[in-house]
Parts: C-alpha cells; structure tokens; sequence
C-alpha cells in the first residue's frame, strides 16, 4: 500500500487525505486546495485508479483462501520517503 501511495502525483495524495483521512466533501477539498471542484474529482478519479492498478498488481496467489496482499508492511521510514517532497496541505 505504501508503494501504491507513494506512485502518486502530490496532488493526487492531498485529494485524496482529504476526501478519504479528512472525510471533506467535493466543494470542502476544492476549497481548502484551491481548486476547482472539477479538478479534485478528476484528481481522486486518476488517484483510485492508479491504487487499484498498483494494488491489484501487488496481489499474489494463496492456495488457502484465493488472493491475498502482499506481505511486505509499510513501516514510517517508508512512509516518510514517500511522501518528501509532497507539498504540505493548506491551513
């Protein structure tokens, strides 16, 4: 999940902390990232799609119950390098 996270643009992490982490509306994320409403729904549109491509991808076979996600966890020195360089969300 990390890695899946991190292969987003910045923009695309901040729509999607904030609709998702924050649970703020359309109009709420727009605002507070002064964007169009248009934008951060095109924005989280490509965001889902890239997690569910990176996350299918990282599915490996398990002979017990059919699928199951990679076993590799995130751990905070991943997290931190994904996301430096990520701007930080608005006040």
């Amino acid at each position: 999940m990390c890695a899946a996270i991190g292969g987003l643009t910045p923009s695309q992490r901040d729509v999607v902390l904030c609709c998702y982490a924050f649970d703020l509306s359309i109009r709420e994320t727009a605002a507070k990232l002064g964007m169009t409403p248009g934008v951060v729904k095109s924005l989280q549109w490509r965001a889902i799609q890239h997690l569910r491509r990176a996350l299918e991808a990282d599915r490996v076979p398990n002979t017990s119950s059919g699928w199951r996600g990679s076993s590799r966890a995130c751990s905070p020195s991943d997290s931190s390098q994904q996301h430096r360089g990520a701007k930080p969300l608005p006040p």
